[in-house]
């Protein structure tokens, strides 16, 4: 788990307040798609998929402003979107567990993020 101190060891990108607001909504979104992977009915992995898609949406907004932020984030949001929209319990799935490996890589590439 990443701690956020003061700006204290972190690069510049990271400091901004707009990569911090991403990687402290990042957990929202993995809790809704894991609640959305492990759902028994499809209406209850899209319900989930949807409350992912918000806040990944938040975060793909926020993307803009923040230096570490990249296309991984933007994927995230596409794949629960995906999911929502998926017509077999199956399938949301599949969409919610491609769009978590996105957000754990959006995640690594910003706590991982050194700029000059």
């Amino acid at each position: 788990m990443l701690v956020l101190n003061s700006g204290i060891g972190l690069s510049k990108d990271l400091s901004n307040n707009s990569c911090k607001e991403i990687l402290i909504t990042a957990p929202f979104v993995k809790k809704y798609s894991i609640n959305s992977y492990n759902s028994s009915n499809l209406e209850t992995c899209k319900y989930y998929a949807q409350g992912a898609k918000r806040y990944a949406k938040f975060m793909t907004l926020k993307s803009t402003e923040c230096g570490c932020g990249d296309y991984k984030i933007v994927k995230a949001y596409l794949y629960t979107e995906k999911a929502e929209l998926q017509s077999s319990i199956k399938e949301c799935k599949k969409e919610i567990a491609i769009a978590l490996e996105w957000l754990n890589k959006a995640v690594n590439t910003l706590t991982m993020c050194k700029t000059n």
